[in-house]
């Protein structure tokens, strides 16, 4: 993939699928550019969503300047919080994702010994749900943010 912002409308069909042992790269994110997939809908309806699964590598740098700087995967915040609908991330995929996966109303699903050994992921979602040996790594040192965990969990 190619530098840019890609919206996938699932208003119209579409959806961001990608699965088979493939590898999805973003070659030249080293170099300050990056991806941002929009995960929306132009009817209302039928919301996009992601589905990285059977032992593909995704390796995918979010922008560093610009309206998605830091957002590698931003849904639609319109979408429905629903699990007959979720994003899911499963299947033996390996993601070296740095920056978002931003999908604040709707499900992700990690499951089936996915893993993120490496990037800076942080990962906002309507509902989380690990599965079946999912292994989600926290890699923001010098950031500002902090991984999951050594605390209590609060609601304010």
């Amino acid at each position: 993939m190619s530098p840019g912002i890609y919206y996938i409308d699932g208003g119209q069909g579409g959806s961001f699928n990608v699965g088979g042992g493939v590898s999805l790269a973003c070659p030249t994110c080293t170099n300050g550019l990056g991806v941002t997939i929009v995960l929306t809908s132009s009817t209302g309806a039928n919301y996009a969503t992601a589905n990285i699964a059977n032992g593909v590598s995704v390796t995918l740098s979010a922008p560093t300047s610009g309206a998605t700087s830091g957002i590698v995967f931003f849904g639609d915040r319109n979408a429905p919080l629903s699990s007959s609908n979720p994003n899911v991330f499963a299947g033996g995929a390996t993601m070296d994702i740095t920056g978002a996966i931003y999908l604040p109303t709707q499900v992700v699903q990690f499951s089936d010994g996915v893993t993120n050994p490496s990037g800076c992921t942080q990962l906002v979602a309507g509902q989380i749900q690990f599965t079946g040996g999912a292994n989600f790594s926290n890699n923001c040192a010098g950031l500002g943010t902090s991984g999951s965990g050594g605390g209590p969990a609060m609601l304010e």
